[in-house]
């Protein structure tokens, strides 16, 4: 049985990945017109990556102090 943490944990990484996914289909099959919007996409998926990263690190963290 997973617990509170675990639950939130996987969901929040399913919708990160959700997102990621649909940010580059729209890489893939638009055609930008402004350098911007390419650069907002591309930083978007680094953001998200990111966010991926500090919730492994917290988690990590996390299971030290709690053995």
């Amino acid at each position: 049985m997973q617990t509170q943490q675990s639950l939130f944990e996987s969901e929040l990484k399913k919708l990160i990945n959700i997102e990621i996914e649909r940010l580059k289909e729209a890489l893939a099959f638009n055609n930008f017109t402004e350098m911007g919007q390419f650069k907002f996409v591309m930083g978007s998926i680094a953001g998200l990556r990111a966010i991926e990263e500090f919730a492994n690190e917290a988690r990590d963290k996390s299971d030290q102090r709690n053995r």
